[in-house]
């Protein structure tokens, strides 16, 4: 069983995520109404992964979600962050689990930062796919 954390402001789209995972066996859903709120309550629950509307991601939260985040791999904790958008017909998530970055664009070695954090998620990625491609050769032998 998954315990998930879902952040819902209260929105009503929300609610069609919370009813297809509430329906699942295989999730233990939990449910906040804001950032805030899923920040006090998310070391009683330790959830696996944390859902949070894209919708609420303005400046500020942004800003929230990634000291959350920090604050998680810190204490040891490695949930799983996803930013989800709601339409009529389907749902997106955006996955920020690994990291989140903010780079302020006024300081002079604002683009040497972005070069090098794009660099960190590439060289991450191709570990990730070489990890895979080990796995699926042993699995096949």
């Amino acid at each position: 069983m998954v315990k998930v954390l879902l952040v819902t402001n209260k929105d009503e789209k929300a609610s069609g995520l919370q009813k297809h995972l509430s329906d699942s066996l295989q999730i233990e859903l939990y449910e906040v109404g804001s950032i805030h709120e899923g920040e006090e309550r998310y070391h009683i629950l330790e959830p696996e992964v944390i859902l949070i509307p894209l919708s609420l991601a303005s400046g500020s939260d942004i800003q929230c979600i990634i000291r959350w985040q920090k604050r998680c791999k810190s204490d040891g904790l490695h949930p799983g962050f996803l930013l989800y958008s709601l339409h009529p017909e389907s749902v997106f998530f955006f996955d920020i689990s690994y990291s989140s970055y903010g780079i302020p664009l006024i300081q002079p070695d604002s683009g040497h930062q972005i070069i090098s954090m794009i660099r960190q998620v590439s060289g991450r990625s191709k570990v990730e796919r070489s990890l895979r491609d080990d796995y699926d050769l042993h699995s096949r032998i």
